[in-house]
């Protein structure tokens, strides 16, 4: 494990980390408390707040969820601190997994939906991560997402999904290789996240076991979805490369970040 990727030791969030000292292939790292991805804020304590805020000089939240997983599932106030809101996915089709009440036959109903297009779970993940970076809907609000961390010149940024994983994890992986970071760090970056919710992968599953007995099958099904393995965040970058042309015709074309931006980008959070 990359000691320059650390877990912010907070009370109810355990998915939320300063990406600060992630070094660079050109020798630069990333400034501490500046940049952090997390999962849902619903259980920050009083405590957390005053942390992210005081701190970590917090000033804005960007909240990648849809509507609908807001108004389930709100962000606790946290004071002085701007929140935008900017959905990544326009149709996300495993939000229900995540949902407040956990329904088995969402996930059987899921299963099948694998099943007819011929597709493992392993397999419609890595679909969902392409489909991230194909969607012109999904390009228009990474690239969103890019200026809003360009403009935002002053504190940090926290940004966030459910679990910090799926959206989280593709912003989070473009806006590291957009600062020049190398792909082994941002797929161990990607990564650790299944280390840190370890946890909460097995609270998520034994809500599924309460009311009835689930299948091998199943299990397997939520453990997927609910895993950060390295072939969904590879697929961000296989795609890119095959159909984009790479990062750098990506960005430009397709999320609209020039280069004058990428220049600003670096100088504002690098070492």
């Amino acid at each position: 494990m990359n000691t320059n990727i650390n877990k912010i030791p907070l009370e109810g969030l355990y998915n939320t980390r300063d990406l600060g000292g992630i070094p660079t292939l050109d020798g630069h790292k990333i400034k501490h408390h500046r940049l952090i991805r997390s999962g849902v804020l619903k259980n920050a304590s009083p405590h957390d707040q005053a942390v992210l805020i005081e701190d970590y000089d917090l000033r804005l939240i960007v909240d990648l969820r849809t509507g609908i997983e807001i108004s389930e599932t709100p962000d606790p106030y946290f004071p002085t601190v701007k929140v935008i809101v900017n959905q990544i996915l326009e149709n996300p089709g495993n939000v229900l997994i995540h949902s407040k009440s956990p329904n088995i036959d969402k996930v059987e109903t899921l299963l099948g939906s694998f099943k007819s297009k011929g597709l493992t779970p392993e397999e419609y993940m890595m679909t969902l991560y392409a489909d991230m970076v194909n969607s012109k809907y999904s390009q228009e609000q990474i690239g969103k997402f890019l200026k809003i961390i360009i403009n935002h010149e002053h504190g940090s940024t926290l940004w966030h999904c459910n679990e910090g994983k799926d959206r989280t994890g593709v912003c989070t992986a473009i806006l590291l290789a957009c600062l020049n970071v190398s792909l082994d760090v941002i797929v161990e970056d990607y990564h650790i996240t299944g280390h840190f919710m370890h946890e909460k992968f097995k609270a998520t599953i034994s809500k599924y076991n309460i009311k009835q007995e689930i299948s091998p099958e199943l299990r397997n099904v939520l453990y997927t979805i609910l895993t950060a393995k390295e072939s969904y965040i590879l697929n961000v970058f296989s795609t890119i490369n095959a159909y984009y042309g790479g990062l750098d015709n990506y960005r430009r074309n397709f999320l609209g970040i020039n280069d004058d931006e990428i220049m600003k980008l670096r100088q504002m959070y690098l070492d």
